[in-house]
Protein backbone atom coordinates (compact mmCIF):
# COMPACT_ATOMS: atom_id res chain seq x y z
CA UNK A 1 0.00 0.00 0.00
CA UNK A 2 1.34 3.46 -0.76
CA UNK A 3 1.98 6.04 1.92
CA UNK A 4 -0.99 8.24 0.95
CA UNK A 5 -3.41 5.39 1.58
CA UNK A 6 -1.63 4.46 4.84
CA UNK A 7 -1.92 8.08 6.03
CA UNK A 8 -5.63 8.20 5.13
CA UNK A 9 -6.31 4.94 7.00
CA UNK A 10 -4.39 6.22 10.04
CA UNK A 11 -6.48 9.42 10.10
CA UNK A 12 -9.75 7.46 9.86
CA UNK A 13 -8.60 5.08 12.61
CA UNK A 14 -7.91 8.11 14.81
CA UNK A 15 -11.40 9.53 14.15
CA UNK A 16 -10.16 12.27 11.81
CA UNK A 17 -11.82 12.99 8.48
CA UNK A 18 -9.37 13.07 5.55
CA UNK A 19 -9.79 15.60 2.74
CA UNK A 20 -12.41 14.38 0.25
CA UNK A 21 -14.19 12.32 2.93
CA UNK A 22 -17.11 13.01 5.24
CA UNK A 23 -18.34 11.61 8.52
CA UNK A 24 -21.78 9.99 8.38
CA UNK A 25 -23.85 8.07 10.89
CA UNK A 26 -22.31 4.88 9.45
CA UNK A 27 -18.70 6.04 9.48
CA UNK A 28 -16.27 7.98 7.30
CA UNK A 29 -16.79 7.65 3.55
CA UNK A 30 -15.58 9.34 0.34
CA UNK A 31 -17.69 12.41 -0.52
CA UNK A 32 -18.37 11.21 -4.06
CA UNK A 33 -20.00 7.92 -3.00
CA UNK A 34 -23.67 7.75 -3.85
CA UNK A 35 -25.80 7.21 -0.75
CA UNK A 36 -29.38 6.96 0.36
CA UNK A 37 -30.30 4.02 -1.86
CA UNK A 38 -32.77 1.49 -0.54
CA UNK A 39 -31.97 -2.20 -0.85
CA UNK A 40 -34.98 -2.62 -3.13
CA UNK A 41 -33.54 -0.06 -5.56
CA UNK A 42 -30.33 -2.07 -5.88
CA UNK A 43 -31.52 -5.69 -5.73
CA UNK A 44 -34.37 -7.90 -6.88
CA UNK A 45 -35.48 -10.50 -4.32
CA UNK A 46 -36.65 -14.05 -4.90
CA UNK A 47 -37.64 -16.95 -2.70
CA UNK A 48 -35.74 -20.21 -2.64
CA UNK A 49 -37.03 -23.60 -3.72
CA UNK A 50 -38.59 -25.14 -0.62
CA UNK A 51 -37.50 -28.75 -0.28
CA UNK A 52 -37.09 -30.65 2.95
CA UNK A 53 -33.89 -32.47 3.94
CA UNK A 54 -35.66 -35.77 3.19
CA UNK A 55 -36.09 -34.71 -0.46
CA UNK A 56 -32.36 -34.04 -0.90
CA UNK A 57 -29.66 -36.54 -1.72
CA UNK A 58 -26.25 -37.08 -3.34
CA UNK A 59 -27.28 -36.56 -6.99
CA UNK A 60 -28.60 -33.60 -8.90
CA UNK A 61 -28.14 -29.86 -8.57
CA UNK A 62 -26.40 -28.37 -5.54
CA UNK A 63 -28.85 -27.02 -3.01
CA UNK A 64 -28.16 -24.45 -0.30
CA UNK A 65 -30.38 -25.51 2.59
CA UNK A 66 -31.03 -22.95 5.31
CA UNK A 67 -29.74 -25.42 7.88
CA UNK A 68 -26.33 -25.41 6.18
CA UNK A 69 -26.24 -21.62 6.32
CA UNK A 70 -27.41 -21.58 9.92
CA UNK A 71 -24.94 -24.14 11.28
CA UNK A 72 -21.85 -22.98 9.39
CA UNK A 73 -19.75 -19.90 9.93
CA UNK A 74 -18.89 -19.24 6.27
CA UNK A 75 -19.75 -15.85 4.77
CA UNK A 76 -19.51 -17.02 1.18
CA UNK A 77 -20.23 -20.24 -0.66
CA UNK A 78 -17.82 -21.32 -3.38
CA UNK A 79 -17.98 -24.10 -5.93
CA UNK A 80 -15.36 -26.02 -3.95
CA UNK A 81 -17.92 -26.38 -1.15
CA UNK A 82 -20.54 -27.89 -3.47
CA UNK A 83 -19.38 -31.47 -2.89
CA UNK A 84 -20.22 -31.06 0.81
CA UNK A 85 -23.71 -29.68 0.16
CA UNK A 86 -26.87 -31.69 -0.50
CA UNK A 87 -28.29 -32.10 -4.01
CA UNK A 88 -31.77 -31.99 -5.46
CA UNK A 89 -32.53 -34.16 -8.50
CA UNK A 90 -34.34 -31.80 -10.88
CA UNK A 91 -34.29 -30.91 -14.57
CA UNK A 92 -33.68 -27.17 -14.93
CA UNK A 93 -35.04 -24.93 -17.69
CA UNK A 94 -32.50 -22.19 -16.93
CA UNK A 95 -34.86 -19.35 -16.05
CA UNK A 96 -35.67 -20.40 -12.49
CA UNK A 97 -35.52 -17.44 -10.11
CA UNK A 98 -34.14 -19.63 -7.32
CA UNK A 99 -30.90 -20.34 -9.25
CA UNK A 100 -27.99 -18.50 -7.66
CA UNK A 101 -25.44 -16.74 -9.84
CA UNK A 102 -22.02 -15.34 -9.07
CA UNK A 103 -22.33 -12.33 -6.76
CA UNK A 104 -25.87 -13.08 -5.54
CA UNK A 105 -26.56 -12.90 -1.80
CA UNK A 106 -28.59 -15.57 0.01
CA UNK A 107 -30.33 -14.54 3.26
CA UNK A 108 -31.96 -16.74 5.86
CA UNK A 109 -35.61 -15.93 6.43
CA UNK A 110 -36.00 -18.20 9.46
CA UNK A 111 -33.94 -19.17 12.46
CA UNK A 112 -34.27 -20.89 15.79
CA UNK A 113 -32.47 -18.02 17.50
CA UNK A 114 -32.11 -14.28 17.05
CA UNK A 115 -28.43 -14.54 16.10
CA UNK A 116 -29.21 -16.60 13.01
CA UNK A 117 -32.02 -14.43 11.72
CA UNK A 118 -31.19 -12.72 8.43
CA UNK A 119 -27.76 -14.36 8.18
CA UNK A 120 -26.39 -13.85 4.67
CA UNK A 121 -23.77 -15.46 2.45
CA UNK A 122 -22.17 -14.35 -0.80
CA UNK A 123 -22.47 -16.77 -3.70
CA UNK A 124 -18.97 -17.04 -5.21
CA UNK A 125 -19.88 -19.05 -8.32
CA UNK A 126 -17.65 -17.62 -11.09
CA UNK A 127 -18.64 -20.31 -13.60
CA UNK A 128 -22.34 -19.89 -12.72
CA UNK A 129 -22.82 -23.60 -12.30
CA UNK A 130 -26.39 -24.56 -11.37
CA UNK A 131 -26.93 -23.91 -7.69
CA UNK A 132 -30.32 -23.73 -5.97
CA UNK A 133 -31.30 -21.30 -3.21
CA UNK A 134 -33.23 -23.54 -0.88
CA UNK A 135 -35.83 -23.66 1.81
CA UNK A 136 -36.09 -20.55 4.03
CA UNK A 137 -33.72 -18.48 1.90
CA UNK A 138 -34.24 -15.17 0.17
CA UNK A 139 -32.06 -14.54 -2.86
CA UNK A 140 -30.89 -10.99 -3.67
CA UNK A 141 -29.78 -10.38 -7.25
CA UNK A 142 -28.18 -7.05 -8.12
CA UNK A 143 -30.28 -5.09 -10.65
CA UNK A 144 -27.24 -3.44 -12.21
CA UNK A 145 -23.60 -4.32 -11.76
CA UNK A 146 -22.65 -1.53 -9.35
CA UNK A 147 -20.69 -3.21 -6.58
CA UNK A 148 -17.75 -5.53 -6.41
CA UNK A 149 -19.25 -8.85 -5.39
CA UNK A 150 -16.97 -8.91 -2.34
CA UNK A 151 -18.21 -5.47 -1.23
CA UNK A 152 -21.80 -6.69 -1.07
Amino acid sequence: MNQTINDRIAKINNGQVPEGYEKTSFGIFPCDWERDKEFGELFDFYGGLGKSREELGDKGVCYLHYGDMHTNTFNKVTYEQYSHLPKYDIVLKGNETYLMQDGDIAFLDASEDLGGTSRAVLIDNVDNKPFIAGLHTILAKEKQSVFSKYYK
